[in-house]
């Protein structure tokens, strides 16, 4: 009976052995399969933070773009009155600058500037809104028409 136990004994150990040895090549591929799974990730969360951090950086640099300047142009060919119509004109326009470029669209331009009478050197002149370019560097296109005092135009 002590032999047979000794055969059983040393048939499980083998049995556990050749176990152990057929099993460690699948325990190691697997292992290597999970540490490369784990570098794709920690590769990803690396960049993801990095794209975070950008993004926050964007975020707090990111303001609203302002008018900076804004170009007045008329179709009046006379240098002097071009000149003169233009500073008058700058006058009004000067109080975009500063504003938030959404805050300004064609209506508020077209309400603020067209059938505007200005008056230059004791001359009276009807603006029109023709194009108006609305960016940081805006541009507004005026036509001007002389208009006589006392009749309707």
């Amino acid at each position: 009976m002590n032999a047979l136990w000794r055969r059983v004994a040393g048939a499980f150990l083998c049995g556990a052995i050749l176990g152990a040895a057929l099993s460690w090549p699948a325990a190691a591929w697997r292992v290597e399969a999970l540490l490369l799974q784990n570098d794709a990730l920690t590769l990803q969360l690396e960049d993801a933070r990095h794209q975070l951090s950008r993004l926050q950086e964007s975020v707090n640099e990111f303001r609203a773009p302002v008018i900076h300047q804004v170009d007045i142009v008329t179709d009046v060919k006379q240098p002097d009155q071009r000149v003169a119509l233009e500073r008058a004109i700058r006058a009004i326009a000067n109080e975009f600058v500063g504003r938030p470029v959404e805050s300004l669209d064609r209506a508020l331009l077209q309400t603020t500037f067209d059938g505007r009478l200005v008056s230059v050197d004791d001359q009276v002149y009807r603006l029109t809104l023709t194009f108006a370019l609305i960016a940081p560097n805006s541009q507004l296109v005026f036509r001007v028409r002389r208009v006589t005092p006392g009749l309707p135009n």
